[in-house]
């Protein structure tokens, strides 16, 4: 009996290009630990919009976020080596209800950008402290489109740049298209009402004591909670820490019932074994 190939059709739908999970990596055991305790929560993290703004304008800013990627397993080796060996992997139909949502990448000389630069270039002046959006007040039309134009940004990140983690630069070049990121953003209106800073300036993110209030104020307004059903991967770094995050999913028995320990524990691979095997 011959072997059924099937059609090419049939082939690239078994060969898909992205994960059907939604992945987030950590560079700790005890990051990823704590998600199962306190689950995921913004926190402002510094990226260059220097290809979107004018000169005059802040060129690096801190943004609310928290980040997630599609890219399958089997080609995670370069990203791990950036933003860690440690990965919880959640389905993306719990991203899409969270409302998580594939970014945009641009190229700093290519016309849909420059489109974008001098459409905000026109309206910033109009609306110069940005980012109070005053939805109530109509005849604030533009100053809200300027607004709400800024905000979008928060969704666009440049073809390839430096990775920032805490002020320090921990790469200077990386491929950012490469890394297929999905991101949820809070709602800039949600912000505004909690006093938060939507989009911190360099200087602002700099500033410890302005940095870890916010990121205190996030924790406790915007955490994105998951089922035990939601998780498709637990991901530690070597095969002998697989026993101890089981350990520390058995101790939430307060926040997860036995089955749930169960499934989740089913869930564990290390990345040792998924870089050897994959």
């Amino acid at each position: 009996m011959g072997i059924h190939r099937g059609s090419k059709m049939d082939y690239c739908q078994e060969k898909p290009i992205s994960a059907n999970t939604l992945f987030h990596f950590t560079d700790s055991f005890d990051n990823l630990a704590g998600i199962f305790s306190h689950c995921f929560y913004p926190r402002y993290c510094l990226e260059d919009q220097s290809y979107l703004v004018a000169e005059h304008l802040p060129q690096y800013v801190a943004i609310p976020m928290v980040c997630f990627c599609d890219v399958p397993l089997s080609q995670v080796n370069y990203h791990t080596e950036t933003y860690g060996y440690y990965c919880i992997g959640l389905s993306k139909e719990w991203g899409q209800e969270k409302g998580i949502n594939p970014i945009m990448y641009a190229l700093p000389k290519s016309y849909s950008t420059r489109l974008l630069k001098e459409c905000f270039g026109s309206l910033y002046p109009l609306n110069p402290d940005l980012l109070h959006y005053k939805g109530e007040q109509g005849d604030l039309a533009a100053q809200n489109v300027a607004t709400m134009l800024y905000s979008f940004f928060t969704f666009l990140k440049p073809y390839e740049g430096e990775v920032w983690k805490n002020d320090q630069e921990i790469k200077s070049r990386v491929k950012f298209y490469d890394e297929r990121e999905w991101r949820y953003v809070p709602a800039l209106d949600r912000l505004n009402q909690l006093g938060l800073i939507p989009v911190m300036s360099h200087e602002q993110y700099k500033d410890e004591k302005i940095r870890n209030h916010g990121n205190r104020v996030l924790e406790q307004s915007f955490r994105l909670d998951f089922s035990a059903r939601d998780v498709k991967y637990i991901i530690v770094r070597e095969e002998k820490e697989v026993l101890k995050i089981a350990g520390k999913i058995k101790a939430l028995g307060s926040r997860y019932s036995q089955e749930d320990i169960e499934l989740l524990t089913t869930r564990i691979i290390s990345m040792q074994r998924i870089l050897e095997d994959f």
